[in-house]
């Protein structure tokens, strides 16, 4: 089981998926630190300042009887802190760069100045107008140590952002070594060692001045926590977190040793020799168990990392697996014009080893025809849009070549191109096929077109040349009988009426020519169509036309179809109109319209009589234009009515069926469509 430690060093590394998110957590939350240090350094300075100018002296140097912090130290103090703060922001880093410039000519002059053993004017005459009076040694002048400070932290401001060839950032140096010059100082004061905070000089630094060089000296190094030696110690790596740990922990084990045997020693619990001792058993011991820790939290750190290992490669083999198993062909491509990787897809499809897509660019294996297109798609590509759909053709081992049909999703930033092909050869195919057909169809309906134009052309022909020699056959016939009407016998009487007859014959015959050429060609107009309501007009036509017959009529009532009413029409006619016809000669003539469900979408309308009937052997002649089964003296007719009703019934996408049997009547069934919601 995990303890608390265990957990801590969790959140703190985090696992994979959340690392880039805790990083710009910590990234923050140090250039949060630096403005705070900053920020402390500016109020210290300001602080010292108002108890000069007040004459506060705990604002002075915190603890009375201590060194006071000069007042040239907390102008500078308060410009380095604005200057850090600046440099954390990134805004007015000019200004920033002044600022360090400025802190750092101060105390280099103050150095160089010691160095010659001059007196610094420049500390005594500020001390002069503020304190009102020339100081005596300690607080009259600034301390050697915080003139090298105020050079140090200068200096690593002016160069935050540079690094040497090497990648070394000089700034975190010079900010580390202010930092033990002036932890060193601390250190002093607390162990009441004068040595230590005066470091031997004729002035000792301040304990607020050494305060606030640590803060500064920290504010310089959290300022940039992803550069340099700090993305070392701000690593979610073993590395960071052990420094993370260490150092402070180095820090607070050895000053609280130190001063453990120090104040040990001078209330005298034990010896020089004992101290010394304890001082190296307790830094042993504390360091052993921060060492320990450390190491149980990188114990946990290589679990956790094998852990994440073997999930990778778990997750890998899966994903090879899907690779290689899929039939669509699946790649990877760089934008150098090679492929990376190409799963056996392409071996099966192309016909080519991986070894001999991989050696060669992907463009050899693209039709020429097709790499001006292919090129322009990488090219969008490049910017990040991806690409659906696109299709060009590929080189096949036998020579062939392949249609393949690509979806590719772009990654500029590593130069690759993820991508799914299929095989879309069949397909193309097809659509080739199709375009021919449609091409071939919309040849053969121009050249129907224009049949049907030589066909309305005939008929009119027709309509015009052939009547004209009918009218003058039946008139001068008639002018005969008219002129020779005394001396023509019965015979001759006879052979005229023939003569008339025929051509009288002859012109519906012409005229039933001309009704189904233009049935046709005429436009469908489909509709909902009440066959009821259609046939009962054609029988009470028919009714009036010989009002001495009668016959028994039944019609279904509600006999919907879809089709266009006039066209239909025509069909009820010639079927009914045949159905009264053929019963004529037939006592209790019997006529009825029914109907019933067909195939999905059709219905079958039926018409039945029990009238003369016919030769089911000559079945197949019954719907031929002018075939006809009985005599003209018989049954009058041209014989054109049942082919028009099948164009008309095969124009709406039906048929039509015949029966009979000789002197029981027939059966004429059409098949329609259906009322849906299409035709409604």
């Amino acid at each position: 089981m995990k303890n608390a430690m265990d957990v801590t060093f969790a959140e703190e590394v985090g696992s994979v998926p959340m690392c880039g998110g805790l990083q710009e957590d910590r990234f923050r939350n140090c250039r949060s630190g630096a403005r705070a240090c900053g920020g402390f350094a500016v109020l210290i300075g300001i602080g010292v300042m108002a108890g000069w100018l007040a004459g506060v002296e705990i604002l002075k140097r915190v603890v009375p009887g201590l060194v006071a912090m000069h007042p040239l130290t907390a102008v500078c103090l308060i410009l380095t802190g604005i200057a850090v703060i600046l440099q954390v922001r990134g805004e007015g880093r000019r200004l920033a760069r002044g600022l360090a410039l400025v802190v750092f000519l101060v105390g280099l002059a103050k150095l160089a100045f010691l160095q010659v053993e001059w007196a610094f004017p420049f500390d005594t005459w500020f001390y002069r107008v503020v304190a009102g009076e020339y100081g005596k040694r300690y607080g009259g002048e600034m301390a050697e140590s915080v003139a090298l400070c105020f050079s140090l932290i200068g200096g690593a401001l002016l160069l935050i952002d540079h690094t040497t060839v090497r990648g070394v950032r000089v700034s975190e140096y010079l900010a580390a070594l202010a930092w033990l010059i002036a932890l060193l100082a601390v250190v002093g004061y607390i162990y009441e060692a004068r040595w230590l905070y005066g470091m031997a000089l004729r002035i000792p630094m301040a304990l607020n001045s050494a305060i606030a060089f640590l803060m500064l000296a920290l504010g310089v190094l959290f300022s940039r926590p992803d550069r340099g030696l700090m993305a070392v110690v701000m690593s979610q790596g073993p590395g960071g977190l052990m420094a993370r740990r260490m150092l402070p922990a180095m820090v607070l084990v050895f000053i609280g040793a130190g001063g453990l045997r120090i104040s040990g020693e001078k209330h005298g619990f034990y010896t020089a020799e004992v101290g010394v001792v304890l001082h190296a058993v307790t830094s042993i011991g504390i360091l052993g168990v921060f060492i320990f820790w450390c190491a149980g939290t990188l114990y946990h750190l290589d679990e956790e990392r094998q852990r994440t290992e073997d999930e990778r490669n778990r997750t890998e083999e899966e994903r090879a697996r899907f690779f290689n198993l899929s039939l669509d062909l699946l790649c990877v491509a760089g934008t150098d014009g090679y492929f990376k990787r190409v799963n056996p897809a392409f071996r099966q499809t192309l016909g080519f080893t991986e070894t001999e897509m991989l050696s060669h660019p992907f463009t050899n294996f693209i039709h020429l025809d097709d790499i001006d297109a292919t090129q322009s798609e990488i090219q969008t590509m490049a910017n990040g849009q991806p690409s659906t759909h696109f299709e060009n053709r590929y080189l096949c081992k036998d020579g062939t070549w392949k249609w393949l049909a690509w979806n590719t999703q772009p990654f500029p930033e590593e130069g690759l191109l993820y991508a799914v092909a299929r095989d879309v050869t069949e397909k193309k195919e097809a659509e080739l096929a199709i375009l021919s057909l449609n091409e071939e169809l919309t040849q053969q309906a121009a050249r129907l077109e224009s049949v049907n134009k030589e066909l309305e052309s005939f008929s009119y022909s027709v309509s015009h040349d052939l009547r004209a020699p009918l009218r003058g056959i039946s008139g001068f016939a008639q002018a005969l009988e008219e002129h020779a009407a005394g001396s023509l016998d019965d015979t001759g009487h006879a052979f005229l009426q023939r003569v008339q007859n025929a051509a009288q014959r002859m012109g519906w015959l012409i005229d039933d020519l001309l009704k189904l050429s233009r049935l046709s060609r005429a436009d469908l107009k489909l509709q909902v169509v009440d066959l009821s309501d259609l046939a009962h007009a054609v029988v009470a036509g028919l009714r009036s036309a010989e009002p001495e017959r009668e016959v028994e009529v039944t019609i279904d009532p509600d006999i919907q179809v879809a089709g266009d009413p006039a066209l239909l029409r025509v069909v009820l006619e010639n079927l009914i109109g045949n159905a009264w016809k053929f019963t004529s000669k037939t006592p209790d003539a019997c006529i009825t319209v029914t109907v019933r469900p067909g195939d999905p979408g059709k219905v079958i309308c039926t018409v039945r009589d029990n009238g003369a009937g016919f030769d089911m052997r000559y079945v197949h002649k019954l719907f031929g234009a002018f075939q006809r089964l009985h005599a003209q003296m018989e049954f009058p007719g041209s014989g054109i009515g049942l082919a028009t009703v099948q164009r008309i019934v095969r124009r709406h996408g039906g048929d039509v069926q015949a029966t009979g049997e000789i002197n029981h009547g027939a059966v004429f069934e059409i098949t329609l469509e259906a009322v849906s919601e299409r035709t409604r």
